[in-house]
């Protein structure tokens, strides 16, 4: 329609072209050279579908090692990480293991997984939640947090672009800084150690929050809170099963 899009596409095309390509082709070769040094029989990721993971398991196919993968979160047919055209040259890993019939069912026949390479295994780490629904389990968490028994607000966070996070969190308090006799607790992600990031924020919205750093016990926490909320976060799954 004699529209010129060029001010809307250079920037987006100068950086994956100019930079982020160029990025990865590094990377690509600094993940072979560290697989040439290490020589591993097999590769156990945590997840597919992080960019440095993909990288990584390109290296290792090259080199004939073996991949796992295990599935992390909620999967469905539109994730990006998980998301593929049928007929693509995609180097997938050898096995991916999810929870259950129904996610093999979503990566087979929505996503074009090879059958062959997703494998049902359950998800042994929600084994551990037994464990955590026993009474004492929140009394000892406000014991060693040195909380009274009001309810346990809790927020999970993310490390997300700078103004997402800031915006995410800074809403939460905004609402929250209106309901008397309540504890907030904002839990980090295990990936997120810029605890002064919340702590300014919390300060500026004058609201007493409670923080728990990355490698606190997160089901622990879903055990002992009241009430949760997070933008995106996995947590949200593990949530549902307290």
């Amino acid at each position: 329609n004699g529209k010129d899009f060029y001010d809307i596409l250079y920037p987006n095309l100068k950086y994956y072209f100019l930079s982020l390509l160029p990025e990865k082709i590094e990377q690509i070769f600094i993940a072979e050279h560290f697989l040439k040094k290490l020589q591993p029989r097999a590769i156990l990721f945590e997840s597919e579908s992080e960019a440095l993971h993909q990288i990584l398991n390109y290296a290792a196919l090259k080199k004939n090692i073996k991949t796992l993968a295990l599935q992390h979160g909620v999967i469905h047919e539109n994730h990006e990480g998980y998301f593929h055209i049928k007929g693509e040259n995609f180097p997938f890993v050898d096995i991916t293991c999810v929870y259950g019939e129904e996610t093999k069912k979503i990566l087979v026949e929505k996503n074009h997984y090879p059958p062959d390479k997703v494998v049902v295994i359950g998800s042994p780490k929600y084994d551990a939640i037994l464990d955590y629904l026993e009474p004492q389990v929140k009394k000892q968490f406000s014991l060693k947090h040195h909380l009274n028994n009001q309810p346990l607000f809790l927020i999970a966070t993310q490390p997300l672009e700078p103004m997402v996070r800031e915006t995410f969190f800074r809403s939460v308090l905004q609402v929250l800084k209106h309901f008397k006799g309540i504890n907030i607790i904002a839990k980090l992600h295990p990936n997120e150690v810029d605890l002064f990031f919340y702590q300014t924020i919390a300060h500026k919205e004058k609201v007493l929050v409670h923080f728990l750093s990355g490698q606190e016990d997160t089901f622990e926490a879903l055990s002992s809170c009241d009430y949760f909320i997070t933008f995106s976060s996995t947590v949200a799954l593990e949530a549902m099963m307290f």
